[in-house]
């Protein structure tokens, strides 16, 4: 699939945010209103006024959102499609492979108001969404895949110099003086110092990041030791600014492991290319949730949220009644006491039901 990290990065945390919100909304019918979401001066915000103006002011986006997870879930189902597992713990691996550690991501989570599960269902939607959309895409030849491979195979599939390195993170020169001195001594462990000392994200992984290719360090400072040092061998302090206008720090690097540049054959990446290659010729996401949002059957039983209703091919709105009850158009409302019927269950149609 996309190759591109970065990209799962903007994806899965724009999606998860507004599945976070769309959770909030959902306690609305969970009778604790009145309890307390915040206290100011001496002022309740209830959680009832919480959670009505985030319906008001999110509503409509999550809703649609949620709409459209179903009909993608639906028609993934019905194309006969599934989902590989092992390809969903790569997307996940990738994705905390971009932190110091194991830990650092769950803080990161935790700071969205998110849990793993809840990157794990995003990132499974957008592999369903990425197989619907490269489902169609047929009739290519060993000879196409080729060319492609050779038109994007530096900046795709070879692979550039790594490195593993460890950190250490400080304030002052003279500080940085000292645990380099501390880090030069025999049987020194890098680690432990960086647990001691650094200032750094990496300080509970004993200083060490992730595997990157050394054009991607930051700050850039750091790319020429990464580059040349040997391995298992420390800088001396090196003078960085990471915040502009902010005052300098100073950073200690080991090299831990280093990876020479590697020419990609196809043989070895053509599983990727044809990944790749199907994805250039997909049809567009927004293409995807209209073909499927006018084949919908999408009753909306909430009077705020009947405009939406617009967007697919049922037009199911709630009726209006003329002198002496008598029904004016639309459909029969729910029986009362019913609920509207739920994913799975048959559901009234209207006649422009398509």
């Amino acid at each position: 699939m996309c190759n591109v990290l970065h990209k799962y990065l903007r994806q899965v945390i724009g999606g998860l945010v507004v599945l976070t919100v769309a959770a909030a909304v959902s306690l609305s019918g969970a009778g604790c209103g009145k309890h307390p979401v915040a206290l100011v001066n001496g002022h309740r915000i209830d959680e009832a006024d919480f959670i009505k103006r985030l319906k008001q002011e999110q509503g409509k986006p999550i809703l649609m959102s949620m709409i459209d997870e179903i009909l993608v879930a639906d028609a993934f189902e019905r194309a006969g499609l599934k989902v590989d597992p092992a390809e969903i713990d790569k997307r996940i691996k990738e994705l905390q492979d971009r932190f110091p550690n194991h830990d650092e991501f769950v803080k990161w989570l935790d700071g969205q108001g998110l849990t793993e599960e809840d990157v794990r269902g995003k990132i499974e939607l957008m592999y369903k969404v990425e197989k619907l959309c490269t489902k169609d895409v047929k009739g290519y030849t060993e000879a196409d895949l080729k060319k492609f491979f050779e038109e994007h195979r530096k900046e795709r599939y070879d692979k550039p110099l790594r490195v593993t390195i460890s950190d250490i993170l400080v304030n002052t020169k003279a500080e940085a003086d000292k645990v380099y001195a501390l880090a030069k001594q025999k049987d020194a462990s890098f680690a432990d110092l960086a647990r001691q000392y650094s200032m750094s994200a990496t300080r509970s992984a004993g200083g060490r990041w992730p595997e990157r290719p050394v054009d991607q360090i930051f700050p850039k400072e750091l790319r020429k030791p990464a580059a040349t040092l040997p391995v298992g061998s420390i800088s001396k302090p090196i003078e960085i600014r990471l915040i502009e206008g902010e005052p300098s720090q100073w950073i200690i690097i080991k090299v831990d492991e280093r990876k020479a540049s590697e020419k990609a054959k196809f043989e070895n990446v053509r599983k990727q290319v044809e990944e790749d290659y199907k994805q250039s010729k997909a049809k567009s996401i927004s293409s995807l949730l209209n073909e499927l949002r006018e084949k919908a059957q999408v009753n909306i039983y909430d009077v705020e949220f009947q405009d939406l209703l617009e967007l697919y091919g049922t037009s199911t709105k709630l009726p209006t009644f003329g002198p002496g009850g008598t029904q004016q158009g639309g459909t029969s409302p729910a029986p009362s006491g019913s609920q509207p019927p739920t994913r799975g269950e048959s559901s009234p149609k209207s006649q422009n039901t398509q």
